[in-house]
């Protein structure tokens, strides 16, 4: 009987909704192969950041982006853009140059959410795009990766693996850009990556806990039962 409680507990755990990946992140670090800071958001205005090292990335809320997104397929199924009706936070960017980070969502009036994938050549192009012409605040993430362009796999209505996955592994190079001055991107940089990507999606939190918290019960069961023997 007790066997089949703590079972039964574990499958609720990975089943319920909390226990649901629902954050799709692609986090790539390199080197920039060129860049100059004129936004000085990575410090001296204007400093040449060619062989500093970067980090940069996305975060994708599916739970935010697939209630009202919009989906809008090239008619030669070449590209894929999902730009949310309403700006709620569902994208998240991230560069960081050296240790210092810039960090960019968008939410409220006047803000602008977009996620490309498209073919690039043999190979396949991602772009997280934020911009808010009220504030002047924008930036955009692109990566260019080897890995051929596969139609119709990406985030709606999702899956477990998204394309991004696929991105992640064969990535070879990117171009960030930032605004702060609602114009053009006052900061551009290439990087070449150079590491492998953590896995691209990633249990939120509150799952995280409740999976630890039924392994460490079943943990205690099973050394209660030893004692027992």
């Amino acid at each position: 009987m007790r066997r089949t409680t703590l079972a039964g507990l574990l499958l609720i755990a990975l089943l319920s909704p909390a226990a649901r990946a629902d954050i799709v992140m692609s986090v790539l670090t390199g080197t920039v192969i060129s860049g100059t800071d004129n936004a000085a958001v990575f410090g001296t205005p204007g400093a040449n950041l060619a062989g500093d090292s970067i980090s940069v990335s996305f975060s994708i809320d599916l739970g935010l982006l697939r209630p009202n997104a919009i989906y809008l397929p090239n008619p030669g199924q070449s590209e894929e853009l999902f730009n949310p009706g309403i700006a709620d936070g569902a994208i998240t960017n991230t560069i960081t140059v050296n240790g210092k980070t810039f960090t960019l969502t968008q939410q409220g009036a006047g803000g602008m959410e977009e996620f490309l994938l498209q073919k690039d050549g043999a190979g396949s192009l991602a772009e997280s795009l934020l911009f808010n012409p009220l504030t002047g605040m924008g930036d955009s993430i692109i990566i260019h990766a080897s890995t051929p362009y596969q139609f119709g796999v990406m985030l709606i209505p999702g899956d477990s693996q998204p394309f991004v996955t696929l991105i992640d592994s064969t990535a070879l190079t990117g171009n960030v850009g930032i605004d702060i001055q609602s114009g053009a991107f006052q900061t551009d940089i290439v990087l070449k990556v150079t590491s492998p990507p953590p896995p691209s999606n990633v249990p939120e939190p509150g799952s995280a806990g409740l999976l630890a918290g039924v392994l460490i019960f079943l943990a205690g069961a099973i050394q209660r039962r030893r004692r027992r023997k």
